[in-house]
């Protein structure tokens, strides 16, 4: 490791205040996947940690993206791969929603809920759509820059939810925009790459549903239903992000708090999201690097977007400061920064070699961020990430 601190003394001796409250209005979790899951929790031996459970649902998620990239290594644009790919991935998906609900289950079972578990839990669900993208896309084919402003959308609003619980307490899951709704549509959409297939995606709604289309304008009709996919989840995200703000102004209301001082814990990100637009989607001098290397501004945008939100995590859960003006934001700086003189024809670095650099600094300081957070809540609380300690007491009176 890098030796950096990510915790202060402080903030670790806040975690004795700790405590977690969520609330999940999913319909489909009350109507059948709520049993499901307290179904697959009751199979579970008491000696299994939680963080295992969580670690095993990502391990699904990391198959699905090395295996997308073994058909299609560029990211988007390839031909269609088998339908057994296709049931693989959804499958993953599914497998790895079930392992993400039933982990707190165990905790609660076990009796070992701790922040480490919310840390380590919701650091996952950060990374779940960088490791999706690819598997999505493959469906899809869609452009390159239709590829970025997804998954761009995408963070945001997984962002967003963790920015109101940052100021209300409390992690809502909504009826509309709720992971597990959101998660079986992309399963049932990933499906769809069996059949219709992929090419079905790249037509206008005119000839990919005719019987309907006649209900819309007609440039509407001649869009093509990728495209039209990526307008419903920006109209999406807009609603997500208004929606937030409404919760979050309430709550400073009634708090007798100003609104306006919530901007501190968005500026790094609207910032990450102007510079790695900057870097991915601005000429080069070689191309633009959506274009030609999407995969790795994928991974990039990934990591950068996922150690903020982490960041936001533990500044609420150990109470310190979040950093207005984050420090990870100069890996994107540096990037955006030598695109722009890439442009006028002077580039600080080679362009092949900055990209290849900034990427490995992104994962290193990321993997750096992962294990110091892990290393130093595991040793304050006295607690091991991937194992119950053996309770002999426990085990002589049973």
């Amino acid at each position: 490791m890098l030796g950096l601190k990510y915790i202060t003394r402080e903030g670790l001796e806040a975690l004795k205040d700790y405590k977690y409250t969520g609330i999940d209005l999913s319909i489909l979790k009350i109507l059948f996947l709520g049993r499901w899951w307290d179904f697959c929790a009751n199979l579970l031996p008491e000696w299994l940690a939680p963080n295992l459970i969580t670690f095993f649902g990502f391990c699904h998620l990391l198959s699905n993206f090395f295996l997308a990239l073994y058909y299609c290594s560029s990211g988007t644009g390839c031909p269609q791969a088998p339908a057994w790919v296709y049931l693989f991935f959804g499958l993953n998906i599914f497998i790895y929603q079930t392992l993400d609900n039933i982990d707190g289950k165990q905790a609660r079972k076990t009796g070992t809920s701790s922040p480490l578990g919310e840390l380590f839990d919701h650091g996952c669900d950060s990374l779940f759509l960088m490791l999706t993208s690819v598997p999505f896309f493959l469906v899809f084919s869609p452009t390159n820059t239709e590829c970025f402003v997804l998954i761009s959308l995408g963070v945001w609003i997984f962002y967003l939810s963790h920015w109101v619980e940052n100021y209300t307490g409390v992690l809502v899951l909504g009826r509309i925009s709720n992971p597990t709704e959101v998660q079986l549509g992309m399963i049932l959409l990933i499906l769809s790459g069996i059949y219709p297939g992929p090419s079905w995606w790249n037509t206008t709604l005119k000839t990919a549903l005719p019987s309907i289309s006649s209900y819309f304008p007609e440039l509407i009709q001649q869009t093509r239903m990728t495209r039209l996919l990526v307008w419903l989840i920006g109209i999406l995200a807009v609603g997500t992000f208004i929606d937030n703000a409404r919760e979050v102004y309430q709550d400073r209301k009634q708090k007798n708090k100003p609104f306006l001082q919530t901007y501190k814990t968005l500026v790094s990100y609207v910032l990450e999201t102007i510079l790695i637009s900057i870097f991915a989607l601005l000429p080069n001098g070689n191309g633009r690097w959506v274009d030609n290397g999407l995969v790795y501004v994928i991974v990039m945008h990934g990591l950068l977007t996922s150690m903020l939100c982490d960041q936001l995590l533990i500044s609420r859960i150990c109470k310190q400061e979040f950093h207005v003006i984050n420090p990870i934001l100069i890996i994107p700086a540096i990037g955006a920064f030598n695109v722009i003189t890439g442009y006028f024809g002077f580039p600080l670095l080679n362009q092949t070699i900055s990209l290849i650099l900034l990427v490995a600094l992104s994962f290193i300081i990321f993997s750096d961020f992962v294990l110091s957070v892990i290393q130093q809540l595991t040793t304050h609380l006295n607690i091991r990430c991937f194992k119950i300690p053996y309770n002999s007491e426990k085990k002589k009176n049973s």
